[in-house]
């Protein structure tokens, strides 16, 4: 059976009508826990989540679940937002591998 999701999707691309469907998501879930769809960066927690990926793929949504635990007790908000994901990504890309070349 064919993989249904769109080429784009599957590759990480995003054409208008993906991005327009996670926008929509988006807005959809954060309304619905309680959360200000407007402090939601997009673009940095899909770079997060790509980020955790150089550890292992399964590590992405650890990491995203406890980027939004700290943002909770960071006391919500954007500057919360920033700090945990910027964390969380300088840590995953610790683990990137190297080339091996010097």
């Amino acid at each position: 059976m064919a993989d249904p999701t769109p080429e784009s999707s599957r590759h990480g691309g995003h054409d208008a009508a993906t991005s327009d469907q996670l926008e929509g998501w988006i807005a959809e879930l954060a309304t619905a826990l309680g959360v200000d769809p407007g402090v939601v960066d997009r673009d940095m927690l899909l770079r997060v989540s790509r980020s955790a990926h150089c550890v292992t793929r399964a590590a992405a949504p650890f990491t995203m679940f406890l980027v939004g635990m700290a943002v909770g007790q960071g006391g919500g908000g954007a500057e919360a937002m920033t700090q945990a994901a910027t964390t969380a990504e300088r840590l995953a890309v610790a683990h990137a591998p190297t080339s091996g070349l010097t």
